[in-house]
């Protein structure tokens, strides 16, 4: 896989960033009480496999891949790679992309809008294993591409308060706590995430306007979308777009 097509497919499958699981738990706690108070944006996937049924879906498949936009698509040399880097993983992991994502994404994904203009992307796997597995052929390759450019140190971990972290390079960070995958843009905006994950604190699930929403939602909700007008408003851009 070269690097340009890996800079490519692998934003598309960041859940395969991962660590090993560190410890176990038998129930994971809501991805709320692990996302700090002050978040701007929250997205939550509750059901992803309701979604993905209708994107794997016949129709839906038979569609896209009849469009013209796609039919170009399939001459490009970048897409004949990512479908090459796909049949890899089915090959190596035991299974088709489709069950494949939703063992991957099954627990639910979060999207969230941090402060400092950082973003959290917290996936919950339903196959930890499989997880496990993926992250160790992303990890292998990661590193073999490093060295292959003289950067062997770009490939590396950190712990923090008993966990370990990764990087690819640059400013982004993520770890894996009990199957669940967290990832920031930005390293330092990983460890308040961490700190509510070992101990209780002013986390997005303890805001009454967060739970109000949640409520109205109902607990049927496929996807839910939170905005903090109160934090939004303090943000510069909009703040001043509001001036």
């Amino acid at each position: 896989m070269s690097k340009r097509v890996a800079a490519w497919v692998l934003p598309l499958l960041s859940m395969m960033v991962l660590q090993p699981v560190l410890h176990a738990a038998e129930q994971k706690p809501a991805i709320a009480d692990w996302i700090p108070r002050d978040a701007i944006l929250v997205i939550e996937v509750k059901q992803p496999e309701a979604l993905l049924d209708l994107v794997t879906s016949e129709q839906m498949v038979s569609a896209i891949t009849s469009s013209p936009a796609y039919q170009k698509q399939m001459q490009t040399e970048k897409f004949r790679e990512f479908i090459g880097i796909v049949r890899y993983l089915e090959a190596k992991l035991n299974t088709d992309w489709q069950t494949g994502l939703r063992n991957l994404l099954g627990g639910g994904v979060t999207f969230a809008v941090l402060p400092d203009d950082a973003v959290l992307l917290a996936v919950d796997a339903k196959d930890p294993a499989l997880l496990k597995e993926l992250h160790e052929i992303v990890l292998n390759f990661s590193r073999d591409e490093a060295r292959r450019e003289g950067q062997p140190e770009r490939v590396k971990s950190a712990d923090y308060r008993g966990l370990t972290g990764w990087t690819l390079g640059g400013s982004d960070a993520h770890v894996l706590i009990d199957g669940r995958l967290l990832m920031t843009s930005k390293s330092d905006q990983l460890k308040p995430v961490l700190d509510l994950s070992l101990e209780s604190g002013a986390s997005l699930g303890t805001l009454p306007a967060y739970q109000a929403a949640q409520d109205a939602a109902g607990s049927n909700a496929v996807a839910t979308l939170y905005v903090n007008m109160q934090v939004l408003r303090q943000h510069p851009p909009i703040r001043q777009a509001l001036e």
